[in-house]
């Protein structure tokens, strides 16, 4: 067999074991519930303990009308109380099922992120690995769009930052239409590292503040994203959650 070939067949199948440890990752992921708080009065809160049980420290008190509470473990029976341990805007802990009701929409919308995401990471690793063996790839990519991606779940909203055309897309996902708006300031602030990046005006305005962290998570998978973002659309609606860079 000639060396052209040897590397051919190496390639071809680095290139399946890594398929088949994507699609076995995929099918093997936690069982992902989502929940929304309930039987808590109006301006009280659920609180949040590190272990199941309620003599132990409250680590956090969550809205009485909060939602996007999601959990990946089956309950757990204590005395005559069921606990579930849940992730809620980044922070896990445990709280009392009696105060949890499911939510089958966002369940199913959190699912599809996920998976979503889980293929993205896949096609990330196939690609690092075709590069690592092909130099007109490398070279392709050299020349490609620089995008910052960045995004969260409560609520789910989305914006891509094309630093190389200098535009950016907005998806607020709450029915209305997406909208492109230009980027007209971008300033790395290395001794904070943090990016700021202004684009839009009035109703179209985004104003975002990126900050490295690499392990910035979506409180859904396990997924360490390398910055955590804040930022405000349309002069007043403030989101948070996680970016990353990707090329075209």
């Amino acid at each position: 067999m000639n060396p052209k070939s040897v590397k051919h067949h190496f390639i071809s199948s680095l290139l399946l074991i890594v398929g088949l440890f994507i699609t076995t990752t995929s099918f093997s992921a936690p069982q992902l519930k989502v929940y929304a708080v309930t039987n808590v009065k109006t301006g009280d809160s659920l609180n949040m303990r590190a272990w199941p049980s309620t003599k132990s420290r409250i680590i956090l008190a969550i809205p009485h009308n909060a939602k996007w509470v999601a959990s990946t473990r089956q309950p757990v029976k204590k005395g005559n109380a069921s606990w579930q341990q849940v992730n809620w805007n980044g922070i896990s802990g445990w709280v009392n099922t009696r105060y949890l009701k499911y939510d089958a929409e966002s369940t199913r919308k959190a699912l599809e992120r996920r998976n979503h995401r889980l293929r993205t990471q896949g096609r990330n690793v196939v690609n690092r690995t075709t590069t690592t063996h092909a130099t007109a790839v490398n070279t392709a990519t050299q020349t490609g769009k620089v995008i910052m991606e960045c995004g969260g779940n409560s609520p789910f909203w989305n914006v891509s930052m094309d630093f190389t055309g200098k535009r950016m897309k907005v998806n607020m996902r709450d029915g209305k239409p997406a909208f492109n708006t230009p980027v007209y300031f971008r300033k790395w602030l290395r001794q904070s590292n943090k990016m700021v990046v202004n684009g839009g005006r009035g109703r179209n305005a985004v104003r975002a503040t990126l900050t490295k962290t690499n392990a910035c998570t979506d409180g859904i998978t396990n997924i360490k994203y390398p910055f955590a973002v804040e930022a405000t659309i349309g002069g007043n609606r403030k989101v948070s959650g996680c970016c990353r860079s990707v090329q075209h």
